[in-house]
């Protein structure tokens, strides 16, 4: 006599026998099958490899080589070091993120700290087609970002904006109409590139600082031609660099991304209200304010110590930092 428990369980194993889904067990921590790939050998001789689900598809089969998934992307992630990965679904509208599993010895450059840090965000980061390249696109723009800061020698002065101190030009009158506006038959691409190529014609606060950066960042990254197209002759203004900047709330940090610190004591405006920073990286921002790039307790320690961050009562400043970060928008959907 079969009890009704034993006939379910029975019941269970003859599903699984004739189901071709139930051929090949996926683990996803481990990135394998469990049994045998049903497809067969499409990804390599290793028939029990998994797919890593980059645009979050679901593949129940087992059978189904998933779009994105392909050589090129293994391929790309195995350069990095990243290759221990599995996807999880986060969102009802079937968008997944990166998840990093097991025992990694970490970034190995600056390249693989961005995909390494865009796997740790909160944020979702939609890869336009799901396609390597556009991943790439992406990667690079952050990577472009982070080396202007090295590369941005213009001065600092007393505002946000462009602003004339201590004698120094505000802006070059040969390309600029004023603080904000590129001159009429001017390129938006060459008026920012001549704020880098001639630095001692530009005078300028932390805001519009960071932005430039960023901006001559995405330009070469993406070409002079689509960043004109992008950017418009007001490139500074919100309206356009809303096509090349992309802003979301997180409190982890991937190079490129560029945020703001407030100084959160009362009694104090303008220029030391705060400071606009780019992160680039191994823990350190890049500030146009600031002498030097500076890890996050050492950007608190600064806030705490220097006169500069005081009220008019002489209070200490303190630093509270912005969840409200911006970053390319290039290779993203």
């Amino acid at each position: 006599m079969i009890s009704r428990s034993q006939s379910i369980v029975i019941g269970l194993l003859l599903l699984a026998l004739s189901s071709t889904s139930a051929m090949a067990i996926y683990h996803p921590r481990m990135g394998r099958f469990m049994q045998r790939d049903p497809a067969g050998t499409p990804d390599g001789i290793n028939r029990y490899a998994g797919y890593h689900v980059m645009h979050g598809a679901l593949d129940p089969s087992g059978k189904v080589i998933v779009a994105g998934c392909d050589r090129a992307t293994k391929d790309y992630f195995t350069r990095l070091g990243l290759d221990g990965l599995y996807s999880e679904r986060k969102t009802t509208d079937i968008i997944s993120r990166y998840t990093i599993v097991g025992e990694h010895a970490g970034p190995q450059n600056l390249e693989s700290e961005i995909v390494y840090e865009m796997m740790r965000a909160n944020r979702i980061f939609q890869i336009k087609d799901a396609d390597v390249t556009q991943l790439k696109l992406h990667v690079n723009a952050r990577s472009r970002t982070v080396q202007a800061t090295t590369q941005a020698k213009f001065h600092f002065g007393r505002t946000s904006d462009f602003e004339q101190d201590e004698g120094r030009p505000a802006y070059n009158i040969k390309y600029w109409k004023n603080p904000y506006q590129v001159k009429k038959g001017v390129k938006p691409s060459t008026a920012i590139s001549d704020i880098f190529n001639n630095h001692d014609s530009y005078c300028m606060g932390c805001a519009v600082g960071k932005l430039t950066v960023q901006l001559y960042g995405i330009h070469q990254a993406i070409g002079s031609e689509e960043f004109d197209k992008l950017s418009g002759y007001r490139p500074f203004d919100r309206k356009y660099t809303r096509k090349l900047l992309r802003i979301r709330q997180d409190t982890i940090w991937v190079p490129g991304d560029g945020g703001y610190v407030k100084n959160a004591i009362q009694g104090v405006q303008g220029l030391n209200s705060g400071e606009n920073i780019i992160y680039v990286g191994g823990g350190k921002y890049w500030g146009h304010g600031m002498a030097g790039n500076k890890t996050k307790d050492e950007i608190d320690t600064w806030f705490a110590t220097d006169e500069f961050w005081k009220n008019r009562k002489g209070e200490s400043g303190k630093a509270e930092w912005d969840k409200r970060l911006d970053f390319p928008s290039a290779g993203l959907k």
